[in-house]
């Protein structure tokens, strides 16, 4: 499968609000499923083979770098294989789906993150 442009929103959230740290990964295809999100992996590199950086792809979102769509299977070995967990946002303070999420080392973040940097 060949990469295609990719600019990724979810990896970079902004502002602060409550926070919960997900390693199950039934509950973080469950958070991507409601928003329509897939699992795609981000190149990293000069190099488009040499993918590095896990991300979601959110329907609406506009192209920029170059990702591959994968199964969750590849997706999640990948997550395992680096430690991470998936720090995300459940909804916003209007009430709406928060798309905001980040990947971090498990070693890095406590079980239950209140007021986390999201």
């Amino acid at each position: 499968m060949s990469a295609l442009p990719y600019r990724p929103t979810g990896e970079q959230p902004r502002g602060r609000g409550l926070a919960d740290m997900l390693i199950e990964h039934d509950e973080i295809v469950a958070w991507a499923e409601t928003r329509n999100a897939t699992p795609i992996v981000i190149a990293q590199s000069r190099h488009p083979h040499e993918f590095a950086r896990l991300s979601l792809r959110f329907p609406d979102e506009e192209p920029g770098a170059l990702y591959e769509p994968v199964e969750w299977h590849r997706w999640f070995a990948l997550f395992e294989d680096r430690g991470l967990s998936f720090v995300c946002r459940d909804r916003e303070p209007d009430g709406s789906l928060s798309r905001e999420f980040r990947l971090a080392r498990r070693s890095r973040i406590p079980r239950q993150v209140a007021r986390a940097a999201l």
